[in-house]
């Protein structure tokens, strides 16, 4: 599914669900990269957003783990689950900071550009939906601030988790990179 004027690229609605932790509207953001993704930005005017497997952590999205008494069906539906949402959810994560990051440049934009943009802006550019109707799932963002969390913790009894959640999940250790997602 081409389109005459090169990849695929869909056009996207903003919903905010008001139902995750996002920053405020006028939160700074930076986008760390490298000059070959700024020119593809601009010359196709559109955000990358690559599979939640393809990014460099295995356990990206991961869920904590199950209670120890948890059912053999408990264990395994979530995990199907998360398999699942890792080939399935597309990500574009964002560096959440009044100022620039001298650990981000090295990692992601050393010899590149960062641009700025504030949490209102960037909602603006990927346009709202009418409230005709509800969401085309498949043409939505969602998102919020990234939960850093110990890989070994245990969720609690009764507390679930959805495929937005499990997609704003990182290991503690990537705490540094502050991200909205």
């Amino acid at each position: 599914m081409g389109t005459p004027s090169g990849p695929d690229i869909l056009k996207l609605s903003y919903v905010d669900m008001g139902t995750r932790r996002v920053p405020p509207p006028e939160a700074q953001l930076w986008r760390f990269m490298d000059l070959a993704k700024l020119v593809s930005m601009l010359d196709h005017s559109a955000l990358y957003f690559p599979v939640l497997a393809a990014l460099d952590d295995e356990l990206e999205g991961a869920l904590p783990r199950l209670p120890p008494k948890a059912t053999a069906r408990e264990k395994e539906y979530p995990w199907k689950v998360w398999r699942y949402n890792r080939a399935a959810i597309f990500v574009n994560c964002w560096h959440n900071s009044p100022d620039e990051s001298a650990a981000m440049w090295k990692i992601y934009g050393n010899q590149g550009v960062a641009i700025r943009t504030t949490l209102a802006l960037l909602s603006q550019g990927v346009h709202r939906r009418s409230r005709a109707g509800p969401p085309i799932l498949d043409q939505t963002v969602f998102g919020g601030l990234v939960t850093y969390a110990d890989p070994d913790e245990t969720l609690p009894a009764g507390d679930s988790w959805d495929s937005v959640d499990e997609a704003l999940r990182k290991r503690w250790w990537y705490e540094y990179e502050r991200e909205v997602g």
